[in-house]
């Protein structure tokens, strides 16, 4: 099961957040716990939360369970999510954030190459799609800027 202390999961890493986390007794007992399950290799504490990195001789599901049984305060926030790490959506293999810049670029470097050889027309193409490519890469990522 996937708890809702569970904020993030990867493949060989979890990130935990759990208000027992926000003390130092807290995070103390939580790392007790975690250091005795098989296949966790760091804890790396945070303000509210542990980010735990584990080999593939364990699995997340292990982790709950350790720490739901042995801490109450992380039973009683078990949700009845199942527990599995999705696999992120890749396209030919490529982050859909990398395809995205790469395309970008790629749309750029024929804009310039166009113009530089002198096709006009396909040149103001070119642009126009990198102009559209870069608006949007701008909008998606404005409250970052």
């Amino acid at each position: 099961m996937v708890a809702s202390y569970v904020a993030h999961a990867l493949p060989g890493r979890v990130r935990l957040r759990h208000a027992l986390l926000l003390t130092l007794d807290g995070q103390a007992r939580v790392r007790d716990v975690l250091a005795k399950v098989k296949g966790v290799t760091e804890i790396q504490p945070g303000h509210g939360s542990l980010l735990v990195f584990f080999t593939e001789e364990t699995s997340l599901p292990a982790i709950c369970e350790s720490l739901e049984g042995a801490i109450p305060e992380f039973a009683s926030q078990a949700s009845s999510v199942p527990c599995t790490v999705e696999k992120k959506k890749t396209i030919f293999g490529v982050s859909p954030r990398k395809a995205e810049s790469r395309t970008l670029l790629a749309a750029m470097g024929v804009s310039a190459a166009l113009g530089f050889f002198g096709s006009g027309t396909a040149h103001v193409i070119a642009s126009a799609v990198f102009g559209v490519l870069a608006l949007r890469h701008v909008w998606v990522r404005r409250e970052a800027m």
